[in-house]
């Protein structure tokens, strides 16, 4: 007798609501608080010391006009809730890395440079606002890592992201 089993993330109604949950937080700006409990919890049992355990992440989605690098307004916006929460007193014995990504219109040749001037950007703007310039890199995936391989506006929006990555300083 064959078995099959499926993920939760299997079934068509519950695609159909994480699909609708992921749209709807690329369009909200996160509070500084979420951000924080999440970095927090992140780094609960991460131990830098563990070889082969990928370092703790958080998806942050800071807005950008399509094929372009500057903050948009609700981008500014969240942008500056995360500087919020990485100036945590906690955190400040962490780096970061912030991961630009892009969604998948267009070409390696455009988007690989365009996430890396995205999460620059971003990169740019926690300087600006007080966090220490070697607190944090900018990296840039272009398209090649999407959360969604679809081709509606809203699979775009999730896919245009920074993820911010923590590296325990030494």
């Amino acid at each position: 007798m064959l078995e099959m089993s499926l993920g939760y993330e299997d079934h068509p109604r519950v695609r159909g609501k994480l699909r609708e949950l992921q749209e709807r937080l690329a369009e909200t700006v996160i509070p500084a608080e979420q951000i924080r409990a999440a970095v927090l919890q992140a780094t609960k049992d991460f131990d830098i010391r563990r070889t082969g355990v990928p370092a703790p992440s958080v998806e942050v989605w800071v807005n950008f006009e399509f094929a372009r690098a500057e903050l948009s307004a609700a981008g500014r916006e969240q942008a500056a809730k995360l500087a919020e929460a990485l100036l945590t007193p906690f955190l400040r014995e962490w780096r970061f890395e912030l991961v630009g990504h892009t969604d998948r219109i267009g070409s390696d040749a455009i988007n690989d440079p365009l996430s890396l001037q995205r999460a620059e950007t971003v990169r740019q703007f926690l300087v600006r606002q007080g966090m220490g310039a070697n607190r944090a890199t900018a990296v840039g995936r272009g398209s090649r890592e999407p959360l969604r391989t679809g081709n509606a506006q809203g699979d775009h929006a999730v896919n245009r992201r920074v993820q911010v990555v923590l590296l325990r300083s030494e």
